[in-house]
């Protein structure tokens, strides 16, 4: 196969460092109505999420369109309405995943039912008419409505302009039956920052919050992207920033501490396994203080939760001693919750492998620290240099039969009329 180059002067200058001053400014709003609420939720639209959530504030459930209004006119409740009782005897806020599409409503109704289920409705005024009578349903008991799951083929078939005619009416039918309800944005999987500044510039007006799926992304990637988001593109008080994590994507916890540090207002896991339950004990109502520079290859990032700091450490390879000063022995909790036994070392360091690890009880000289560290610059943290670009003028990549991008993006694919984009397998792999 050929070899392609392509420039990314562009790419290199959404990764240019953000001022304190700029990241100052970017402080996520709280949610509709002011209530004070936590930041984890769980995704019971996926299919292996809990269904009594222990500990939680949140949770995202789903509302197949196809499912509630099988026949035009006839809509069925019951499957909702289970769902939004059983989060209002656990005093959960609810966001309703707006997704599929009944097969009377579709753009082609006889292809396979993979492909109409997932298709934009051939008429927008349906659809509309559908999220109104659900919005007057459930007015007061949900809290946001997401429109799509992620903008991948395998979850929305249609254009970049008939996603957006349905935000849009999404938008006006909430507006008016509940208009304390927010309207959440999808992203496509990755971190695919032009659609996203581009969806803002376009339709900034009918979303108020926009959710990133960062598959396949190490955590260094996350955060310099949800920097440069923040920072560059929804740096207005009115926007959120929510996240969906998978733990099959891995570094669950990284992922959770690096969305927080970075602004996140939301993050949804669909299960509570102990990964994201430590994550969730230590960071939830925390505040990101900033980091500390222990050198190449160590993350050390330090929040402070009902008045006291906390320290979540990891590297990138290897083990190292870090200095981190505690008071009395180091108090070391590991990623799936069991204490850890601090390594021998010198007094005053914590040892940091690649498995995240809490260090409970720091000394109040370390949040100073931090506090200092963050007037320095931008939030950084290392990552792979196999995949770390920002000091690049050309980004090689040998095409093969598995796309493996890494800041490229495929844009061309979302133009394409509604039904002409097929998934298909070839030989084993995964083509269009």
């Amino acid at each position: 196969m050929g070899l392609v180059r392509v420039s990314v002067i562009a790419a290199v200058a959404l990764l240019i460092a953000i001022p304190p001053a700029a990241r100052a400014q970017s402080t996520p709003p709280p949610v509709a109505g002011g209530a004070a609420v936590h930041a984890f939720g769980v995704d019971a639209a996926a299919a292996d999420a809990v269904t009594d959530p222990p500990g939680i504030d949140w949770v995202r459930v789903p509302a197949d369109w196809s499912a509630l209004e099988p026949k035009p006119g006839v809509l069925s409740w019951s499957a909702l309405d289970a769902q939004i009782r059983r989060a209002d005897a656990q005093r959960l806020h609810v966001v309703v995943l707006l997704e599929h599409v009944p097969q009377w409503a579709a753009m082609t109704p006889d292809a396979p039912p993979l492909v109409w289920s997932h298709q934009p409705p051939k008429r927008v005024a349906d659809w509309k008419a559908f999220v109104a009578a659900a919005a007057q349903r459930y007015h007061g008991r949900v809290a946001a409505w997401q429109v799509e799951p992620s903008l991948d083929l395998a979850d929305f078939r249609g254009t970049t302009r008939e996603y957006q005619e349905m935000l849009h009416a999404v938008r006006v039918a909430v507006g008016q039956a509940d208009p304390n309800a927010l309207v959440v944005a999808a992203s496509p999987g990755g971190l695919d920052l032009p659609y996203v500044q581009a969806m803002l510039q376009k339709d900034g007006n009918d979303f108020d919050a926009i959710m990133f799926y960062p598959r396949g992304r190490q955590p260094a990637e996350v955060l310099r992207a949800l920097s440069m988001v923040r920072a560059r593109i929804l740096n207005d008080a009115r926007h959120q920033l929510w996240l969906n994590g998978v733990q099959a994507w891995g570094a669950p916890v990284q992922l959770a501490a690096v969305g927080l540090a970075e602004g996140v207002t939301r993050e949804f896991w669909p299960k509570l396994d102990p990964a994201v339950a430590t994550a969730m004990r230590y960071l939830d109502g925390a505040r990101f203080v900033g980091r500390l520079d222990r050198g190449p290859g160590v993350a050390a990032l330090v929040f402070e939760k009902a008045g006291a700091p906390v320290v979540v450490g990891w590297t990138v390879t290897g083990t190292q001693s870090v200095p981190l000063v505690t008071a009395g022995a180091p108090a070391l909790v590991g990623a799936t919750g069991q204490p850890v036994v601090a390594a021998a070392g010198p007094a005053g360091t914590v040892s940091f492998g690649p498995d995240p690890v809490f260090v409970t009880n720091p000394e109040a000289a370390v949040a100073q620290e931090a506090v200092r560290t963050a007037e320095q610059g931008p939030l950084v943290i290392p990552g792979d240099p196999s995949s770390d670009f920002s000091k690049t003028d050309t980004v090689s990549a040998r095409l093969g039969a598995a796309g493996d991008e890494h800041g490229l993006y495929n844009q061309r694919l979302r133009g394409l009329p509604s039904g002409a984009v097929v998934a298909v397998t070839m030989d084993g792999s995964s083509a269009v």
